[in-house]
């Protein structure tokens, strides 16, 4: 079993919902925004997924996530292979004792911009390529942590920790999710840093085939098969 964690009314797992499935696994949706109850034991579960949001890993005003970082603790002790998706990788980092907050300069990511692996090895990252990006918040590298990507506005786009795997980026976001984002948020694609609507949508068709085989491989790392 594989526990998916989103903090949208949306209730959507994208890509990666998907392509679990596909590979077998049997998906447990846990909606935090909803009051979903979270578990107190993990042991049934073989993976687990935090998806984002657009809250602050930081906001006082959503209590649901001090519960959900005492989850991601467990899972950390335990060695729980975990994803961390945005919001789900600055949690992690929060839980690794780093402050999660808006980049310095103000500079935002929205759209399809390019990260560059780091010196360290690892297969998901051994070149550079275009991943979706729709934040403001800088994610932290704790210590321990190993660096695995960057771009140029955002240092840490991805790391890794123990089994846990946090990313910046949404692998998760299809077409249909990029043109439900561009309408709920667009006032925010006027901001410097934010790409139109219109150039997210084509670029999203032009590289459905590279993200769909860069998440297969994502999930197969993480997850061993079902």
């Amino acid at each position: 079993m594989i526990l998916c964690i989103v903090h949208s009314e949306s209730n959507n797992l994208g890509r990666v919902g998907r392509l679990l499935t596909e590979l077998g696994h049997c998906v447990e949706k846990l909606n935090i925004i909803r009051g979903d109850q979270i578990p107190t034991s993990i042991e049934r579960y073989r993976g687990v997924v935090i998806f984002g949001g657009t809250m602050n890993a930081e906001s006082e005003q959503h209590p649901e996530l001090k519960m959900e970082c005492r989850l991601i603790e467990k899972l950390l002790k335990a060695g729980v292979p975990t994803i961390g998706v945005c919001l789900g990788g600055q949690l992690i980092s929060k839980v690794l004792g780093r402050i999660v907050e808006p980049h310095p300069e103000g500079a935002i990511e929205i759209g399809f911009q390019k990260i560059y692996p780091t010196s360290h090895s690892h297969p998901l990252f051994s070149k550079p390529m275009f991943v979706y990006q729709w934040h403001r918040d800088d994610m932290k590298l704790p210590d321990g942590a190993k660096w695995l990507a960057h771009s140029d506005l955002f240092p840490i786009q991805a790391y890794e920790f123990g089994k846990a795997l946090a990313l910046q980026f949404h692998p998760d976001a299809t077409l249909q999710t990029i043109r439900a984002w561009c309408e709920l948020g667009k006032e925010t694609l006027s901001k410097t840093g934010a790409q139109s609507a219109e150039f997210q949508c084509d670029f999203a068709v032009q590289h459905e085939k590279q993200m769909e085989c860069w998440t297969r491989a994502l999930l197969s790392h993480s997850f061993a098969p079902a």
